[in-house]
């Protein structure tokens, strides 16, 4: 989470605060926050613990990680609201229990209102909201010292005017955010190349650095999947029209709230090949083809989810056959507008190893952009061995049916290039598309993995009739 335009919290100021290391899977963490209620119970979201594999408890911090006591329990210490809706965001409330821990001058619990007929609605009253989280829209990251920030409570009236009466319900309580002060729970779910899931409100507090209330995001902590926005080529360079003819952008529709970006490539005139991290859950996809500036496309298609066909094996924790097809209404080829030819189907493939490939797509051209780029790039890269891979990402996330690359001089495909292909520069084959890197930022010469072509020519053909 965040606040935006806090002050900085002193020692024992927040003798309640907890701080909570989410462990999402190997591969990634998350940042969360909450409250300590008793001895051995805190109080958080929902959707900061929906999903985890165990927490680490931070009692009495104030710089993030030096905490007075440190818990880490798993998740069979956590009980989640049985109405918890990770939809609608209905009964965003969980608890988790802890080992008794003894007080002290900094580790205190918060009290609750006593229970009664009727409450407050704490309509006019100034609260306080503390957190480590973002400090401002473009941080990436949380931060180290804890922030608070005093704000108003508002009528429920003022956030569901913003998101809606099906989202805001008499169980959510809105502050406003004109200063701008923001509260962000900072957990994002693994996979997405989604600037995804954005959460709105929280249980208790709800903010956004906008002038309206605002929206909250699950952000990773570590080493996660390749798009925390989408993808990107870093240290690349910009393609001219025409250079990637069958290169796709994808606009996915999450919610009315929010959207997403990813790439994917043209197989065939009716089929476009993309990941299924990028494709899941999704209302409608937007189609760009024939584009290099981002949405200057020659052909635009909206297509519904129901023209999403996502691998029936795809598994969002483990990572395994990400990969998906989107069935457009049949497009005429130009010379923007082309198809990339896939390896032929055979008894054995080559792995590429030592082959060079291009890499393309419009994400994020650095570790600190904002968002995805205008104009798309491209960047050659070396394929290396799985050994490469598997020895950072470890051999769970890292199967035979992925394939690698090295991304030394720190180039190498980012948020925003999910789902994009990666294409042979001998053979004008497709061998891969982006599925996932180091969430420690891509330019630091992690390897990048992709899904391997040549591991779903048979399901490819099966879908849609394509092979070679």
């Amino acid at each position: 989470g965040r606040i935006t335009n806090g002050q900085t919290a002193s020692a024992g100021q927040f003798p309640y605060q907890v701080g909570l290391s989410l462990k999402l899977s190997a591969l990634s963490s998350a940042w969360c926050g909450g409250s300590l209620i008793g001895s051995q119970w805190v109080l958080t979201a929902a959707h900061c613990t929906d999903g985890v594999q165990s927490v680490t408890v931070y009692l009495g911090a104030t710089v993030r990680t030096s905490a007075e006591i440190t818990v880490t329990v798993s998740s069979s210490n956590i009980i989640i609201h049985s109405g918890w809706n990770s939809n609608t965001l209905k009964n965003d409330i969980s608890l988790i229990k802890i080992s008794a821990v003894s007080y002290s001058s900094r580790v205190q619990p918060v009290s609750l209102p006593a229970i009664s007929s009727s409450y407050s609605n704490y309509v006019g009253a100034t609260a306080v909201a503390s957190g480590w989280g973002k400090i401002s829209d473009s941080a990436t990251g949380v931060t180290t010292n804890l922030q608070y920030a005093y704000v108003p409570v508002v009528a429920n009236s003022v956030c569901s005017n913003v998101y809606g009466s099906s989202i805001v319900t008499s169980s959510n309580i809105c502050i406003s955010t004109t200063k701008p002060v923001a509260v962000t729970v900072k957990l994002s779910v693994t996979l997405q190349s989604h600037n995804m899931k954005f959460l709105v409100v929280f249980t208790l507090l709800l903010a956004t650095a906008y002038a309206s209330p605002v929206l909250f995001q699950r952000q990773l902590e570590v080493p996660v999947l390749a798009d925390e926005l989408g993808g990107r080529i870093t240290n690349g360079q910009t393609a001219s029209a025409g250079q990637f003819p069958y290169q796709v952008g994808l606009s996915l529709k999450l919610s009315a709230l929010s959207s997403a970006w990813c790439g994917g490539s043209l197989i065939g005139s009716q089929w476009v090949l993309t990941a299924a991290h990028c494709t899941d859950g999704v209302q409608s996809v937007t189609v760009y083809l024939g584009a290099t500036v981002r949405t200057s496309a020659e052909i635009t298609v909206t297509v519904s989810s129901s023209n999403i066909i996502i691998h029936s094996g795809w598994n969002s924790n483990t990572l395994k056959n990400d990969i998906s097809l989107i069935k457009i209404s049949a497009v005429s080829y130009s010379s923007r507008v082309q198809p990339v030819s896939l390896p032929a189907i055979s008894s054995s493939y080559s792995n590429y190893v030592g082959a060079t490939a291009v890499a393309s797509g419009w994400g994020k051209i650095s570790d600190s952009a904002t968002g995805v780029t205008t104009n798309l790039q491209y960047a050659y890269v070396p394929v290396v061995a799985n050994s490469v891979c598997s020895n950072v990402y470890g051999s769970s996330i890292v199967t035979s049916s992925n394939i690698c690359i090295s991304t030394t001089g720190g180039i190498s495909t980012c948020s925003g290039d999910s789902g994009g292909p990666l294409v042979d520069t001998s053979s004008g084959v497709q061998i891969g598309l982006t599925s996932f890197g180091a969430a420690a930022g891509c330019t630091k010469g992690y390897p990048a993995a992709f899904t391997r072509v040549t591991s779903y020519l048979d399901w490819i053909k099966t879908n849609t009739g394509i092979s070679y």
